[in-house]
């Protein structure tokens, strides 16, 4: 196990910031950290990072404890805060070989990884920029950068995205997905899509407790996903609301909006595998022309609005 986490908690006062949370981190996986602001995102990774010391609780980094071994541990975490720490006034080399210094990397070596970092991340074309005339795409492929100085077995990243356009959003995402096949990597978003995009698990936590780890396909089925139909039918919306309704089992019917090629509905049912034949055999009947019936999946946005909403009793 490369990150170990138990009942660990830190307290601010009489606010619990974390609350005896834990979880495992397997060699390969990329773990996307989910939770509403002021959830304990943040506090959690600044604990396992050796910026905050808990206040109960213990955790481990590649079999190092957080406390005890904290120099060892941080050798072995390349850590992305929120703030991307850049010295503008370096260039993308110079400031990567302050860092290789600072972490007191191999000489022999040094200079051979910094290179390979640069190819790494896309910014070969950048290698004597200032950082200060780089977008800010390219500044965050240059905080990863220096996460990824020393050859860390675990890769922490805090908000990675935040503040980029689409284009930069994807491109480094895609570079996050890449490094997951080296590094065990804990991602933490509130952009849900990405998640889908790039993790393997999904940890969330909402007021300082962990509520969900679990793959986001475990999570669909813990969802009951199984009880929703999406169709389109062209055809008058009343009309296909009013005739499904009749149809034993049906416990909703809702129009979500025109298409190109009809009306679109999802379908709340007792019984999927009972209901669907059913419809299908109504709108036959009708010579309703049908382009699509099949089972829906229920979003990452929905189990996380659901999980936070029922974590609140």
């Amino acid at each position: 196990m490369i990150i170990e986490v138990n009942n660990l908690s830190k307290h601010f006062g009489q606010k619990k910031a974390v609350d005896n949370v834990s979880f495992n981190v397997e060699k390969g996986e990329v773990i996307g950290f989910l939770g509403p602001n002021g959830a304990g995102k943040t506090t959690t990774m600044r604990m396992l990072t050796g910026y905050l010391h808990p206040t109960s609780g213990t955790a481990s980094i590649n079999g190092k404890d957080i406390i005890y071994d904290s120099l060892e541990c941080r050798m072995s975490i390349g850590y992305l805060p929120e703030s991307t720490p850049l010295y503008r006034e370096l260039t993308v080399w110079q400031y990567l070989n302050y860092i290789s210094r600072i972490k007191e990397t191999d000489d022999k070596n040094a200079i051979k990884n910094i290179e390979r970092i640069i190819d790494v991340v896309g910014i070969r074309e950048y290698r004597n920029t200032f950082i200060n005339h780089l977008s800010k795409g390219y500044r965050q492929r240059v905080g990863i950068g220096q996460a990824l100085i020393g050859n860390p077995k675990v890769i922490i990243l805090d908000e990675p995205t935040e503040g980029l356009d689409p284009n930069q959003k994807t491109e480094v995402l895609s570079l996050i997905r890449n490094l997951g096949s080296e590094h065990v990597i804990l991602l933490s978003t509130h952009i849900l899509s990405e998640v889908s995009q790039t993790c393997s698990r999904i940890l969330i936590i909402h007021r300082g407790k962990l509520i969900a780890s679990d793959s986001q396909e475990d999570l669909e089925s813990r969802m009951g996903t199984d009880k929703r139909l999406d169709i389109i039918v062209d055809a008058p919306k009343d009309v296909v609301s009013l005739e499904i309704k009749k149809l034993d089992g049906i416990e909703n019917i809702i129009p979500t909006g025109q298409t190109d090629t009809g009306q679109a509905f999802t379908i709340t049912v007792e019984n999927v595998k009972k209901s669907a034949p059913e419809i299908a055999r109504l709108i036959t009947a009708k010579n309703w022309p049908l382009h699509q019936l099949h089972q829906s999946k229920i979003t990452l946005e929905e189990i996380f609005a659901r999980l936070t909403k029922e974590s609140e009793f």
